[in-house]
């Protein structure tokens, strides 16, 4: 695992260096070819309720974070009780906009879901 973040944090610090004004627009594209990629397998998977699908997917999360922030040595704990009132506002949001995007793609296809994905302002 250690590897894998090293290469990739030398690949992004080399792509920052060498093409800076260029680097967000491979963000970009990498974040919606990720996102297509996450969609078409959620249409794979549509048999499946939507529900089991993102607590699969947050356990999945669970498990890379923790590997993350345990190498890293990122504090997690010890903020302001508001901090923690407004990630809680943000999962639940979170959590019921997963659900309508797995929901939302079982009903149409997914080039539909995708138009209807980004359009949408939530």
């Amino acid at each position: 695992m250690d590897q894998f973040l090293f290469t990739i944090k030398s690949a992004i610090n080399q792509l920052e260096l060498k093409q800076p004004r260029y680097a967000p627009i491979y963000y970009i594209l990498t974040g919606s070819l990720m996102f297509s990629i996450n969609s078409m397998f959620s249409k794979m998977i549509s048999h499946i309720p939507s529900p089991q699908i993102v607590f699969y997917g947050a356990m999945i999360m669970c498990l890379i974070n923790f590997a993350v922030t345990s190498t890293q040595n990122i504090r997690l704990y010890g903020f302001a009780l508001d901090i923690y009132k407004k990630l809680f506002m943000r999962s639940i949001f979170g959590y019921f906009g997963t659900i309508c995007f797995y929901k939302g793609i079982m009903q149409v296809s997914v080039s539909e879901g995708q138009v209807l994905i980004r359009t949408s302002p939530l």
